[in-house]
């Protein structure tokens, strides 16, 4: 294999690195807004929430909404 054909394969195996870690990223980004959205929606207490009720600020301690509200910005 020359320099040049050993050059190119290290070239794609990066390029693919990079794809795999984007994509990483991309999901972890999803998750954590699933994550504070969920939060946000259902309060931090273990309390079942039907869907649809909106979010009781009183299900959460100010210092919560100061973190999440933080979290979405």
């Amino acid at each position: 294999m020359s320099d040049l054909e050993a050059l190119q394969k290290r070239i794609d195996e990066l390029e693919a690195d990079v794809a795999s870690l984007r994509s990483y990223a991309r999901n972890s980004d999803k998750t954590l807004a699933r994550l504070t959205l969920h939060i946000l929606q259902h309060g931090t207490n273990s309390r079942y929430r039907p869907p649809g009720q909106s979010l009781n600020q009183h299900d959460m301690n100010e210092s919560d909404l100061a973190f999440y509200g933080n979290l979405l910005r």
